[in-house]
């Protein structure tokens, strides 16, 4: 005969391997094998004494009953009525039933929630309702800062995407005007100021003309870079005049390093004519010998 306390796996009622406790119920003291893991979750960390189904239901019912519904009943709650939430989690919370003061929906909310309503001296209304006058509030606070209209809008005027007619309905823009062109259009609006203060094109300029340009390059080598590297880099910089450096007749037709150091100086280098590159290299005389 097991004693109250003792633990086992070899039950038939709960199977083989399950790990179970003989307990003892607190109120009818009818003795049972009971899942040890449940009665270490229910009972045993709650500093709970142990309590049969049959029990538990008619505790459960002498709270409810300790509530004493007003008007309705279990089945058809009036506005106001209290009752304990069931479960065995929330078993000592109570419930009050409520009717939204916008869409006159009844629904059971927590009796915590409808306390602190009552201490900010607000209304009560339903999440949908809720959270629609909150965007509403929201938009009208907007709305008081905005001078121009949606068709002929001032700089800082603040809209909701759905008065513009945008995809994305709640996002927030402003009308921002571009620090560089000064180009005006609707930018995001977050964390009370514009996303961006360029527009695309400026925004796109500055990336590469500024962020990814010399130093800054990843692949920057310095006076290491190849005699090919090297000459679009100064092609890129020196613009080609309509005639030649050396004889001012021909227009130029090639880039010539001065000193033959190849440094990266802008200043080394000069456009030139096919003929005065050749005399300069010295090529012209190594086809003056194979003139037959």
């Amino acid at each position: 005969m097991p004693k109250v306390g003792d633990i086992s796996t070899n039950t038939s009622e709960y199977g083989k391997g399950t790990k179970v406790i003989y307990v003892i119920c607190n109120d009818c003291y009818i003795k049972k094998w009971y899942p040890y893991h449940d009665y270490l979750k229910l009972f045993l960390n709650h500093n709970r004494p142990y309590q049969c189904s049959t029990c538990s239901k008619i505790d459960r019912l002498q709270i409810y009953n300790e509530f004493s519904l007003p008007v309705g009943t279990i089945s058809n709650p009036n506005v106001g009525d209290v009752k304990p939430a069931f479960g065995h989690n929330s078993m000592f919370r109570k419930k009050i039933y409520l009717e939204c003061s916008k869409c006159k929906m009844k629904n059971w909310v927590e009796y915590s929630n409808y306390k602190t309503y009552l201490k900010l001296g607000v209304i009560y209304l339903c999440n949908p309702c809720g959270l629609n006058n909150y965007l509403t509030n929201k938009r009208e606070n907007h709305k008081m800062y905005n001078i121009g209209t949606i068709e002929n809008p001032n700089i800082g005027d603040i809209r909701y995407g759905s008065e513009l007619g945008y995809y994305n309905q709640s996002a927030l823009l402003i009308f921002s005007e571009c620090i560089n062109c000064h180009k005006t259009r609707w930018v995001s609006y977050v964390k009370g100021k514009a996303r961006n203060n360029h527009c695309i094109n400026c925004s796109n300029f500055n990336h590469r003309g500024k962020i990814n340009k010399n130093e800054k390059n990843g692949q920057w080598k310095g006076d290491e870079a190849s005699y090919t590297a090297l000459h679009h880099w100064i092609r890129t910089r020196k613009p080609k005049p309509s005639l030649c450096e050396r004889c001012h007749k021909n227009p130029p037709y090639d880039l010539a390093n001065i000193s033959g150091t190849y440094k990266r100086d802008i200043n080394d280098f000069e456009w030139l004519c096919r003929k005065c590159h050749m005399n300069d290299d010295g090529r012209i005389n190594n086809l003056k010998q194979f003139k037959v």
